[in-house]
């Protein structure tokens, strides 16, 4: 059998390294950040798989003629130091909404929205408290009222 020259050393390298560098994974380190990362930071795994459910309007009971929508996140994570067990995970908020714009509403509107030292004790960490953020939204569904979709969460941390 016939050994590649030097040639073809060269271009299955070049190949190589523009993968690498091609693909996006040179920066993950680079010190810029990605898309919804703030300066310093970085997102890690494992990640929770979850569902995301919104629903709009209900009267805000402080500020009358304002409506709000309530989001909820409901997945599991694998538990700290266990890679077999799961454990629940659940958020809830509720913002402000003007109802005409709600039918608007993309995967655009809920991707790296940010829950600050919300991350669920025994997840990343032992105790908890991370930033954690949606980098993922799937199967998206918007009736008008109510928003369903498929959410990837990931932990952030400092670099």
């Amino acid at each position: 059998m016939k050994r590649p020259g030097l040639l073809g050393v060269s271009i299955g390298l070049s190949l190589c390294w523009a993968l690498v560098f091609g693909s996006g994974l040179g920066l993950v380190y680079g010190g810029s950040p990605e898309p919804g990362e703030k300066a310093g930071e970085r997102f890690v795994g494992p990640n929770i798989d979850a569902v995301m459910t919104v629903t709009c309007c209900t009267p805000d009971p402080i500020v009358p003629g304002r409506q709000l929508y309530t989001l909820t996140i409901v997945g599991s994570c694998r538990t700290f130091g266990q890679m077999t067990q799961h454990m629940a995970v659940s958020f809830t908020e509720q913002k402000t909404v003007d109802p005409a714009d709600f039918p608007l509403f993309t995967e655009a509107n809920f991707v790296f929205q940010r829950r600050e030292g919300e991350g669920p004790p025994g997840c990343h960490s032992i105790n908890g408290g991370e930033d954690v953020i949606i980098t993922g939204v799937t199967k998206f569904n918007n009736t008008g009222t109510e928003i369903g979709a498929e959410v990837v969460v990931s932990f952030v941390e400092p670099k």
